[in-house]
């Protein structure tokens, strides 16, 4: 494998380059463009890579040639292929550290455990409910199969050909998928259909992949023997480094010890000398080894103490790099990440590169989740950090790292805090507010923000005073720092999910009246990522939607936003659900999942600590032994009961949801909800609304699209549609009309 072969500098290979073997194996490689190609050969030359580099890459250089040449649902089985490999990889490496193992130690064990042959075969032969998961239609290994592989042979037309398979059949040399995708045209006299031919090529490619990795066809998997194996040699190997492990232990020790007791300077000089010797013992170690981490890991613990938060930085990069692919444990990477991340952002200048490099990996690694937005304006990539979280990080540092821990002498930089909760003061005088463009509101001692006298009237439903400020001549065409404008903040108080909503409408028809810009109809929100038209949908009333449409032809009728990022005819869609099936709204909040907690992340910076359980028992109502798991059971508890009492009759959402089609709302944009990639046509066929699905078909919506499931589903297909999806709900009416005009 020219996966061993490569020179590397860590243990573990890259995930970049165990892709590439893969694309090798199924022989896509040959079949990528020669940018794609030398992409994939740069990144392989790299340790780290971007999260979404990586998913680019898996996409372009294995599962789209695959799409390409076979259909959805095998493109589908090798996405949750690769998604199973990367997720099996990095929990081996988690849980089995190579640290003080060379390469050529990690080698030898790799090729004596065979651990990736088994890890790439034990995987692709996953049994599913219905078969194997990467051998779709009944396939099987057509080169393992004498008499089948004979049966096609016989179908072809021409000597070439026939020598050709019978050379793939000794295993002389492997089939090209090129060659592969064009079999079928050296058999024209053939009575096989599409379908038959398709299966019989994918056994080739099949063959061919599991030849590659696992000629013997010994179809192995990952076993307890192997774990044993790879401890048993980190155990052995550590006894070499007796020494440096007794000073690790003692350097733990004491920050355990003093970890929540004040400090003295005896107290750090004594990390000092221990940090010192740890240097000298490392540094008499053969470097192919690579145990300098720690090392590093410490010194950065030392240097924030110390208040020395530039070299500190510097050193958990340095812990960071060494760590990778080398031991990824929780006290291991996993610590390193979680401190540097709160490191780096305490940095007079937050050191961003650093923190995106921090967060790209921890999601790639599977400690992290990526955020909900998937685009940002004037980005390449797609984020990896949710709004105001690297903000956060500087008041998580304050409560990791408070001055009374730290040396002697010691004071932290403060910073004025910029998320949490806006606590207001004492109201200007009217008079005053009249004269002035530009407010600060909040306490000193807290969150402050600059907005404008009429942003703040709207805010508290001030109509009187929002009159008299529209009249003098405030602008409505203004937004806060945080993205607020007044009539985003007349629509909040139309909100019928909004226990706190007034449903008055008078402030939206005193701005709705005025002329509204492109921009502060397409400006989303800092924290709840709102915008104008989605909160006009929340009202629930067809005509407060179309007359926020009508406020400018520039605003952009499938911007998204929400904790989701969603767009506007996904959440009209997603309100006719809720409409008619409450239930179902009630236990997915009663029973949130990782990504439902992750997403409500910035709702909850700047707030007190809470952990993803502590999130968990807030909304199922278990253990309500905080305050702040209390208020958030409570609020929860109104939004729900606020939702029941004030929710649109059905007829109302669908008006909605048909205004939003009639004015070019896409139906198949996707939308990652709880592992799916869902569209609003996708919602339609569900919820068996087949007025709202034949329209948004006539508008373009293609209900052939697919999106690929989770990888825990037991679903028998894995590229799902919307007849899928029609029948797994018992769509009746949308089957119909899809097996009956569409197919």
């Amino acid at each position: 494998m020219k996966l061993l072969e490569t020179k590397r500098t860590t243990p573990y290979p890259t995930i970049q380059c165990l892709l590439r073997e893969i694309a090798l194996a199924f022989d896509t490689k040959s079949y990528l463009s020669d940018s794609v190609a030398r992409k994939l050969g740069d990144q392989c030359k790299k340790l780290e890579i971007h999260i979404h580099e990586y998913e680019s890459l898996k996409e372009a250089s294995v599962i789209e040639p695959i799409r390409m040449v076979f259909d959805d649902e095998i493109a589908a089985r090798i996405t949750i292929f690769l998604r199973l490999i990367t997720t099996r990889y990095f929990e081996w490496i988690e849980e089995h550290p190579l640290d003080g193992i060379s390469v050529l130690q990690a080698n030898n064990l790799f090729k004596r455990t065979r651990f990736f042959e088994c890890l790439i075969a034990g995987t692709f032969f996953r049994a599913e409910k219905e078969g194997v998961l990467c051998l779709p239609y009944g396939t099987n290994l057509l080169l393992n199969d004498s008499n089948a592989s004979n049966d096609v042979i016989n179908e072809l037309d021409n000597k070439d050909a026939k020598d050709t398979f019978r050379n793939w059949l000794s295993g002389k040399y492997q089939p090209s998928f090129k060659y592969v995708e064009n079999l079928d045209k050296q058999a024209s006299d053939s009575e096989l259909n599409v379908a038959e031919w398709k299966k019989i090529k994918w056994g080739l490619i099949s063959s061919r992949f599991i030849n590659y990795f696992d000629p013997d066809y010994s179809n192995k998997t990952i076993t307890s023997q192997h774990s044993e194996a790879f401890k048993v040699a980190h155990s052995k190997n550590a006894m070499q480094f007796i020494q440096v492990k007794q000073i690790i232990v003692g350097i733990f020790s004491e920050f355990k010890l003093k970890g929540m007791a004040e400090k003295n300077n005896e107290d750090k000089q004594k990390l000092e000398q221990l940090l010192s010797l740890l240097s000298i013992q490392i540094k008499a170690v053969d470097p192919q080894f690579s145990i300098d981490y720690t090392y590093h890991q410490f010194k950065a613990r030392h240097l924030v103490l110390a208040g020395k938060l530039e070299d500190a930085n510097k050193e958990y990069k340095a812990a960071f790099e060494s760590s990778l692919y080398r031991a990824h444990s929780k006290a291991q990477i996993q610590l390193v990440i979680r401190e540097a991340l709160l490191v780096a952002a305490k940095q007079k200048r937050p050191d961003k590169v650093f923190i995106l490099r921090l967060k790209s990996a921890a999601i790639l690694l599977k400690f992290d989740n990526l955020p909900a937005k998937i685009d940002e304006e004037g980005k390449n990539r797609p984020p990896v950090l949710y709004n105001n979280e690297v903000e956060e990080y500087r008041q998580k540092f304050d409560a990791m790292f408070p001055d009374r821990l730290a040396y002697p002498s010691v004071t932290y930089p403060k910073y004025n805090q910029t998320v949490g909760l806006l606590i207001e003061t004492e109201e200007l005088d009217e008079t005053e507010l009249l004269k002035k463009n530009k407010i600060k509101i909040g306490s000193e001692y807290g969150v402050q923000r600059v907005t404008t006298p009429l942003i703040d009237a709207a805010s508290k439903n001030n109509i009187g005073l929002a009159l008299k400020l529209v009249e003098a001549g405030s602008s409505v065409n203004v937004t806060s720092e945080v993205g607020d404008s007044p009539l985003l903040l007349a629509l909040d108080q139309l909100d019928f999910e909004d226990p706190f909503s007034s449903m008055d409408d008078r402030l939206f028809e005193l701005f709705s009246n005025k002329q509204h810009s492109e921009i502060t109809l397409n400006t989303v929100t800092e924290r709840k990522m709102r915008f104008p038209l989605y909160a006009a949908v929340d009202t629930g009333k067809p005509s407060i939607v179309k007359k926020v449409i009508s406020l400018n032809s520039g605003i952009n009728i499938d911007l998204r936003g929400g904790l989701d990022y969603i767009s506007s005819l996904y959440q009209a869609m997603g309100i006719i659900g809720k409409i008619k099936n409450p239930k179902a709204l009630l236990q997915s909040l009663s029973e949130p999942n990782e990504e439902t907690i992750h997403r409500l992340k910035p709702m909850f910076a700047g707030m007190p600590n809470m952990s993803n359980n502590d999130i968990i028992e807030a909304f199922n109502g278990n253990n309500l032994d905080t305050p702040e798991k209390k208020h958030i059971y409570d609020a929860l508890q109104l939004t729900l009961e606020s939702r029941q009492n004030r929710k649109p009759t059905l007829s109302a959402a669908r008006h909605v949801a048909r205004i939003l089609i009639n004015a070019g709302a896409c139906s198949n944009l996707k939308h990652k909800i709880k592992g799916k990639e869902y569209s609003p046509l996708m919602l339609a066929a569900e919820f068996d609304e087949l007025k709202l699905f034949k329209s948004m078909i006539e508008k373009g919506g293609n209900w052939k699209k697919t999106y690929v499931l989770p990888e825990d589903s037991l679903y028998p297909v894995k590229a799902i549609n919307c007849l899928h999806i029609a029948k797994e709900f018992k769509a009746k009416n949308v089957i119909e009309y899809i097996e009956n005009n569409l197919i």
